[in-house]
């Protein structure tokens, strides 16, 4: 997870939000996650699923 305490670089966590559950959600356009603002989304990301 995304946070200040995270020991991950940079790209590590970028990997790791990209292969994630909600990258595929984004990408799917019909959906209405696509539209979502990014406060939304970081937060659905930290939850593990969307709110």
């Amino acid at each position: 997870m995304l946070n200040k305490n995270n020991e991950k670089s940079l790209i590590e966590n970028l990997i790791e939000v990209y292969n994630s559950w909600l990258s595929r959600k984004i990408e799917d356009f019909n959906s209405s996650v696509y539209y979502e603002s990014p406060e939304y989304l970081y937060q659905s990301y930290l939850k593990g699923d969307n709110l």
